[in-house]
């Protein structure tokens, strides 16, 4: 699709899916990361393009959050989920088991038309679970050292559509502005990109451009620029003369130097001045 529109120079915006990422940070509430995350499971039997699938956990949080999310999830009504997709999804998660993970839970079988959310512990970045975009209930808990762990970890997917930051606010928002993501949610996941005022769009095989917000709708216009001239003076259309680089110089210094770069540039400013009168 995109390479037919290229071929005829026509714009596009394309929302391409994710496999996104949570991030959670000492100091989060586990119990509100649990139920966040089970609600992302629950919405449409996880069916959406920003469900988290991967999620990020200090190493000594990792079992208490699996705790929590197993508790939470428990009463989550089975999903139906293609046959196909469930075979696909258990085909990854035993690539994943071969390579240490450890799944909390059955996997569905291709008998059961529908499947109750499954959590993937011990998961590591590199794997194929985490690298493909799964329409289903599936979640991986991947044990981290610290934050900067969790960034390079993330950035092993290819998806970068949306995220979600647990933790103190200060602390998760710096975090939040490192992220490549197309929508950040902090101490929440999902919801707040549902307001119409918020620009939503992805980032590397998420897609591009965005829809909503006032960025969505300049996405979906063509912009025409008009600019008038009002006054006979047209200094640029002056012939160049010896002083105009001295005078361009100074004017650069005083509006865009330093403080070191701008002493002494107001009596330049002046004397380039003067010099181009006399010219």
């Amino acid at each position: 699709m995109a390479r037919q529109l290229a071929d005829g120079l026509v714009p596009s915006t394309m929302e391409l899916s994710g496999n996104d990422a949570v991030f959670v940070l000492p100091g989060a509430d586990l119990g509100t990361v649990a139920r966040a995350l089970a609600f992302g499971l629950r919405l449409n039997g996880s069916a959406t393009c920003i469900a988290p699938r991967r999620v990020f956990v200090p190493r000594a949080l990792a079992a208490e959050l699996e705790h929590s999310l197993t508790r939470s999830v428990a009463a989550t009504p089975p999903a139906a989920v293609p046959l196909p997709v469930r075979r696909r999804l258990v085909g990854l998660v035993r690539a994943a088991v071969a390579e240490g993970a450890r799944p909390v839970g059955p996997l569905p079988e291709d008998a059961d038309p529908a499947m109750t959310p499954l959590i993937v512990a011990d998961a590591r970045p590199g794997m194929a679970l985490l690298r493909e975009e799964l329409f289903a209930p599936i979640l991986s808990l991947v044990p981290v050292r610290d934050a900067e762990e969790a960034l390079e970890a993330a950035a092993q997917s290819p998806y970068a559509l949306g995220a979600s930051v647990f933790g103190p606010e200060e602390e998760a928002c710096a975090l939040a502005g490192r992220l490549d993501a197309g929508t950040v949610t902090v101490n929440d996941l999902i919801v707040p990109t549902a307001d119409p005022r918020l620009p939503f769009g992805g980032r590397r095989a998420s897609g591009w451009g965005v829809t909503r917000g006032a960025e969505g709708l300049l996405e979906m216009t063509r912009v025409k620029t008009v600019s008038v001239r009002r006054g006979r003076r047209l200094p640029h259309t002056d012939p160049p003369r010896d002083g105009d680089a001295a005078l361009m110089l100074a004017a650069l210094r005083l509006l865009h130097g330093g403080p070191g770069a701008r002493a002494g540039v107001v009596r330049t400013l002046i004397q380039a001045l003067r010099d181009r009168r006399t010219d």
